[in-house]
């Protein structure tokens, strides 16, 4: 199964760990995970090749793309414009639901359309719409899925490290926005970011 990462470059931790995850509960020789900023031997978009005709055919070989939604990814449209480069394939070869959009660290409310009308993935979450959800898809996906047995065992010693990943690539890529998170959006976090002054006033 073949399988690309929409991201932003900001966000390549992410995708990183992302990536960990996938190979280390299916195996790398059943799940090919690429993405354009891989660091490792082999992945990523090689020296000195064209970054455009690379996209377009990783997107037009994977299975699926998921689309990793950030702080960080919500200012890139080039993210966005992957995403409908993955549409765009999916209709000329009739593929079903080839694009998933993974949130981490961003509401619902917050997910731009077209992406907000397909069913989303907490990537920061083991709740019931986490991301054993998505790993329930991936080994529904494979010709030799794992046991139920084997599948909650292994997410069970993989989960907590990739969580904590998780978390840490969130605080490093984005720090203003991650720490702004959690206020409710009367404003914008970028809006809310930088030098603040409170006051205080007494009765007596």
């Amino acid at each position: 199964m073949q399988l690309f990462l929409s991201h932003s470059t900001r966000d390549r931790g992410i995708a990183e760990a992302l990536k960990e995850l996938l190979e280390e509960v299916f195996g790398d020789d059943r799940v090919r995970v690429e993405f354009s900023s891989d660091q490792q031997a082999g992945g990523g978009i090689p020296p000195g090749a064209q970054w455009l005709p690379w996209i377009t055919e990783r997107i037009s070989k994977a299975d699926k793309t998921y689309v990793l939604l950030t702080p960080n990814s919500m200012a890139k449209p080039w993210v966005l414009w992957e995403s409908g480069a993955a549409a765009g394939v999916a209709l000329a070869t009739n593929k079903v639901s080839p694009v998933v959009p993974i949130t981490f660290g961003i509401r619902d409310a917050d997910i731009p359309s077209p992406l907000s009308a397909a069913q989303r993935v907490r990537g920061d979450s083991t709740e019931a719409d986490g991301i054993k959800r998505l790993l329930q898809d991936v080994n529904l996906a494979l010709k030799k899925l794992l046991t139920k047995k084997a599948f909650a065992s292994t997410i069970d010693d993989c989960l907590p490290g990739f969580l904590a990943k998780i978390k840490t690539a969130l605080a490093q890529s984005s720090p203003a926005e991650s720490l702004l998170a959690s206020i409710p959006h009367s404003f914008s976090a970028s809006g809310l970011s930088g030098y603040w002054v409170t006051c205080y006033q007494f009765g007596s």
